[in-house]
């Protein structure tokens, strides 16, 4: 079951993101004009418009903005059980094919580590993340974050859960 709601988002993500969307209904409205309905020469031209404004113009950092300056950065506590480093800031396939940490545009939550764990020197550190691949279920991106942990020094603190 667990196989099947994988492979399922994936799915769904592949029809569901903004740029196949767009793509998707551009195509439904040329079928539609080439089936005789006005409708589908509107429909398309409107996911046209839509398609250059997501692509040229920085939508997605104008609606995200409000959201995260929404809630001020909270203070680091005293003292601390563990640090957990959340996956999905690697590239788990890259990294392996080029035998060398690769990060995408979410490596904020890795770049955090040096200094938290500095500031909490005898606390564990937890990796953590699997494998967002259909394709390649090999490459794990705790590996990823667990070889650069080790290279800057923390290796002996790292429990790493693939």
């Amino acid at each position: 079951m667990q196989d099947l709601f994988f492979y399922l988002s994936k799915v769904f993500w592949a029809l569901a993101s903004p740029d196949h969307l767009f793509l998707l209904l551009i195509l439904v409205g040329l079928l539609l004009v080439w089936a005789g309905k006005r409708s589908g020469l509107w429909l398309s031209l409107v996911s046209v418009m839509l398609l250059l404004s997501v692509a040229v113009f920085p939508v997605g950092n104008l609606l995200l903005k409000p959201l995260e300056q929404r809630i001020p950065p909270a203070e680091l506590p005293n003292q601390i059980a563990g640090i957990i480093i959340l996956g999905g800031a690697e590239e788990a396939a890259l990294s392996a094919m080029y035998e060398q940490p690769h990060m995408n545009s979410a490596a904020e939550r890795v770049m955090m580590l040096p200094m938290l764990a500095r500031r909490y020197p005898n606390v564990p550190i937890v990796i953590t993340g699997g494998s967002s691949s259909v394709l390649y279920q090999q490459y794990r991106g705790a590996d990823v974050v667990a070889q650069w942990a080790e290279q800057i020094g923390f290796r002996e603190r790292l429990i790493v859960e693939r």
